[in-house]
C-alpha cells in the first residue's frame, strides 16, 4: 500500500485510476484561461465589496464573499487538474499529487458551500434549500473525483446536504427533508453510474487494444483495422506519456510478385509483439511502433532495408524499399 495524503491506496489501484485523471486533465488543459479569469473576477468582487460597498450590509457581504470563494476554489481546483506536467512528475507521482490537492480543495469547497447554506437558511427560512444543495453538489464535485475518492465524495456530499436537512427538521419541514435526502441520493447514484461508465469505456478500449494486437501472430491488419489501432495507441501513448511512431513502406516496382516473401522479411525485422504490420494497398504497408521514438523508428527502417537487401527474393527485378517515418 502507498499513502497519498490522508488516503491509502494500493499501487495497482493508483495505476488504474490515474488514467481517468489524465483523460480529464487533458480535456481541461485547453480551457485554463477560463479558470484564471473566474478566479481573478472572484478576487476583484471580494476586494470591491469590502473596499467600497460597506453600505450593502455585513450579511450580504458575507454571502457574496462565500460565493466568490467557492468559485475561486473551484477554478483553482480545475486549474491544478490541467496543469501538472507528466514529464516533470511522472505518472504515479502526478496521480498522488492530483489526489492530494483535489482532496484538500474539494473538502474546502464543500465546507464553504455548507457555510453559505447555513447563513442563507438562517436569514431566509423560506429558501428553497433543495435547489441550493443540489447546485452545491454539482459545483463542488465532479465525476473523476467520484470515480477515485468515493469515500471522500460521500463525506463531502454529506457536508453540503446535511446542514440544510437538519434545519428543515428543526423547522418541521419533514417533506422537504425527505425530498432533499432523495435528491442527494439520486445525484450520488447518477454520478457513480457515470463514473462506472467512464471506467467501463476505458476497460473496453484497453481490451480492444490487446485484441487488435493479437492477429499479428498470424496475419496482417487491413487499412481500417490499422486506423482503429492507431487511434487506440495514440490515446494510450498520450495517457502514459510514451512515444509512438509509424512507418510507411512502399515496395518498388509496384505489382511485385514477391509480396509474401517481402512480408516475411518485414516480420523478421519486427522483434516486439506490439509492433503491428498492416497491408494498405498495392505494394504499400504500414507499421505501427508503440513506445518507439523517432530515432528508434529510424533504426528499424534501416534494419528493414538491410534485411531486404540481404534477402534472396529469387527475382531479376531490382526491388527497392521506400520508407516514410511519422
Amino acid at each position: 500500500m502507498t499513502k497519498s495524503g490522508l488516503i491509502k491506496i494500493s499501487a495497482d489501484e493508483l495505476s488504474a485510476q490515474h488514467v481517468t485523471w489524465y483523460s480529464y486533465a487533458r480535456m481541461l488543459c485547453h480551457y485554463r484561461w477560463v479558470y484564471w479569469a473566474f478566479s481573478v473576477l472572484a478576487v476583484l468582487i471580494i476586494a470591491k465589496l469590502y473596499a467600497f460597498n460597506w453600505e450593502r450590509g455585513l450579511d450580504q457581504a458575507l454571502l457574496i464573499s462565500l460565493l466568490c470563494l467557492i468559485f475561486l476554489t473551484s477554478s483553482f481546483n480545475l486549474f491544478i487538474d490541467s496543469s501538472f506536467s507528466l514529464t516533470k512528475y511522472g505518472a504515479d507521482q502526478e496521480a498522488r499529487k492530483l489526489i492530494d490537492y483535489n482532496f484538500y480543495l474539494t473538502s474546502l469547497n464543500s465546507a464553504l458551500w455548507g457555510c453559505l447554506s447555513l447563513v442563507i437558511i438562517y436569514h431566509q427560512h423560506t429558501i428553497d434549500y433543495e435547489l441550493l444543495a443540489l447546485l452545491g453538489v454539482l459545483v463542488c464535485l465532479n465525476i473523476p473525483r467520484a470515480a477515485i475518492l468515493q469515500t471522500v465524495f460521500y463525506i463531502q456530499t454529506a457536508i453540503i446536504t446535511l446542514p440544510g436537512i437538519f434545519f428543515m427538521l428543526l423547522q418541521g419541514r419533514w417533506a422537504s427533508a425527505a425530498v432533499m435526502l432523495l435528491a442527494s441520493s439520486t445525484i450520488t447514484i447518477a454520478i457513480n453510474a457515470l463514473a462506472m461508465l467512464l471506467k467501463n469505456h476505458q476497460d473496453h478500449e484497453q481490451h480492444l487494444l490487446v485484441a487488435m494486437r493479437q492477429p499479428q501472430k498470424n496475419n496482417l491488419l487491413n487499412a481500417a483495422e490499422f486506423d482503429v489501432l492507431l487511434k487506440l495507441e495514440w490515446q494510450y501513448a498520450a495517457r502514459e506519456h510514451q512515444y509512438l511512431s509509424a512507418l510507411k513502406l512502399e515496395l518498388e516496382p509496384a505489382g511485385s510478385k514477391q509480396l509474401p516473401h517481402f512480408i516475411s522479411v518485414i516480420k523478421t525485422a519486427l522483434y516486439r509483439s506490439s509492433d503491428c504490420l498492416a497491408y494498405v494497398e498495392g505494394c504499400i504497408f504500414k507499421v505501427l511502433l508503440p513506445n518507439t521514438s523517432a530515432e528508434q523508428a529510424l533504426l528499424i527502417a534501416e534494419r528493414l532495408q538491410s534485411r531486404l537487401a540481404q534477402a534472396d527474393l529469387d527475382t531479376e527485378e531490382d526491388i527497392q524499399l521506400s520508407v516514410g517515418l511519422a
